[in-house]
Formats: structure tokens, sequence, C-alpha cells
């Protein structure tokens, strides 16, 4: 009885001891993480089988991202090599996101690189690029005319014609392609003489043409037409009179011979 007594003693003192020694020297739980984090998909996405992802705007930047040995610490993301963005973890997700306060609309290929850090401060990436697009709109110039219909009659006194055209929207200058062409032949591919300007020329025969002209991304086409574009000289033609117009020159012309004849046989 005694013997059970003391030896509770000493496991209370043991106990409280080892109690307080955990205060002056805490315990130390140490995580080893040899690999780093996994990076699954992400917004946006790299390219995939050669082609490259294709947004009209990009609002969120977005990645999933998991570590099973020490946790995920940060996530990053920056793009076209600029400014760096930190992703906050979205529970009800399991993402990471982060909402630009302006939405990237510049049309074009953009690179992008993405940085996960775990807790023992290994690091993977993601890099990679794709493409804002935005539908190819602009306008047609034939002679500094604006063609705003799709069938437009043009008149030109010089068989050397101008062509431009001037683009509103759409990708990078680089993928566009501008033609005038008759029939199935090309006549002339302009030049990206200026930014989302593309000049030429073309020395045509006297006559009447009818001529396509189109701006082409690859996605999306401005085309328009020119219907009987008259080059050079027209035959003279003579003004076109309306019945009452006839009917009136007629009874003027009558009007003034009845006049003369009539001076002449009072002067006779």
């Amino acid at each position: 009885m005694q013997m059970n007594r003391s030896l509770g003693y000493i496991m209370f003192l043991a106990g409280m001891f080892m109690f307080l020694v955990s205060f002056v020297f805490p315990m130390v739980t140490v995580i080893v993480d040899t690999t780093p984090p996994v990076i699954g998909s992400t917004v946006p996405a790299p390219t995939l089988g050669g082609i490259s992802s294709v947004y009209s705007y990009l609002s969120t930047i977005s990645a999933v991202v998991t570590d099973a040995e020490s946790g995920v610490k940060t996530v990053s993301c920056s793009i076209d090599g600029g400014a760096t963005w930190s992703l906050v973890y979205v529970m009800s997700s399991g993402r990471y996101e982060y909402n630009l306060l302006t939405p990237l609309t510049t049309a074009g290929t953009h690179s992008f690189n993405f940085i996960a850090t775990n807790n023992a401060g290994l690091q993977s990436s993601v890099s990679g690029t794709f493409t804002i697009y935005t539908g190819l709109t602009g306008t047609w110039y034939v002679n500094d005319i604006a063609i705003t219909s799709t069938s437009q009659t043009i008149y030109a006194k010089s068989l050397a014609v101008t062509f431009r055209f001037v683009k509103t929207t759409g990708v990078a200058d680089s993928l566009i392609t501008c033609t005038v062409t008759e029939g199935t032949s090309t006549l002339v591919t302009l030049s990206n003489s200026a930014t989302a300007t593309w000049t030429g020329s073309y020395t045509f025969t006297a006559g009447s043409h009818t001529l396509a002209l189109k701006a082409y991304d690859g996605t999306t086409a401005v085309t328009m037409s020119v219907i009987g574009m008259q080059i050079g000289p027209t035959t003279p033609q003579l003004p076109q009179l309306n019945t009452l117009q006839i009917l009136g020159l007629a009874s003027t012309g009558i009007g003034l011979l009845l006049i003369f004849t009539g001076r002449r046989k009072r002067g006779g």
C-alpha cells in the first residue's frame, strides 16, 4: 500500500516535471518535404497540342495547386514579364485566384508564368502563351473613298488606283492579310505601312472592273465589293429627261419658232 502511494507520488512529480520542462524546452515537429508543389489546371492555360489557348479577354487568373507534405505557401503569376500577382486560396473551389483590376483585352499573343512555393521552400512553375482574340473590324478605302456598302461603284479618272484598309479592332497587325482580287486573280496584297493600316495600289486597264477587298486574320474576314468600278474616261452621255421636261422643251421651242416667225411677217 505504501509502495503504491510512493509510486504514485513519483509518477505525479515526473509528470509535473515533464509538463514544466515542455515550456522551457518546447517539442519541435520536423516535416521532411523533398518534392515541390504540384500545379494542376491554370487560367490562362498553356499551349496544348501546339494550339494556343484563346480568350476574348482575361479578368481572372487562377491555378489549382497542391502539396501533400508541407502545404502550399504562396502562388504567384506574371503576364508578359510585367507585374506579378499573388493568388489567394478560394475555399469553395480549392483554387488560388486573383481578379485583375483591369481585364486584359489587348489582342494578340501573351506570355504567362505561374510559380508555386511550398512551406519547405521548394518551387514549381508552369509557363506558356495564350491569345486574346478580338474580332476584326475596319474600313476599306478606294482612292480615299470609304467603302460603306458590300456593293459600291467607284469612278476613277486615273488607271492607277490606291487601296487602304484601316483596322478598328482585331488581333496583332502581323496576323492580318489584306488583298484586292478580281475574279480568281489577286491583284495586290497590301503592305502594313503603319499601325493598323494597310496600303497598296494597282494599275488597271480602262473599263469596268468588279473587285473584292478582303482583310483576313485567320478567323474573321472583312470583305467589301466594288461593283462596276469605272476606270478612265467614259463615253459622254446625253442628259436623261423625263416626259414633262421633254414636253416643256418642245413647247418652248415651238413658242420661240412662232415668235420669230411672227416678227418676220410683220417686218415683211
